[in-house]
């Protein structure tokens, strides 16, 4: 996809949209399956910079967390063990949220 180019990968990320990403994270997931030590590397590192946002979560009284994206079900086995009780599958996708979002905005006007 980036032929090896540092700068092709940035001038792509600067235009891709969420669903391009998605996209990478799939054939990232499937290299790691089959073996791939920097796609590996990057679900590793994912996982722990997930693992800190679900950390700081907790911290501020969140009982229950939702991974979502590309990546969400990729990571899971790789988070710690001590958020399995935490973890629990989404109520509904972005647009979902965004409605919910606008009718507390709407009601509380």
């Amino acid at each position: 996809r980036f032929a090896g180019s540092p700068e092709r990968a940035v001038l792509w990320a600067a235009e891709a949209r969420p669903a391009d990403f998605g996209a990478l994270a799939r054939l990232v997931t499937a290299a790691a399956a089959d073996g791939d030590a920097m796609a590996a590397e990057i679900l590793h590192r994912a996982s722990a910079e997930a693992a800190l946002l679900i950390a700081a979560l907790k911290a501020h009284g969140a009982s229950r967390v939702a991974l979502v994206g590309g990546f969400a079900e990729a990571l899971r086995p790789y988070l710690p063990d001590a958020h399995d009780p935490c973890l629990v599958a989404p109520c509904g996708d972005a647009l979902d949220g965004a409605l919910l979002l606008a009718r507390r905005a709407r009601v509380s006007a």
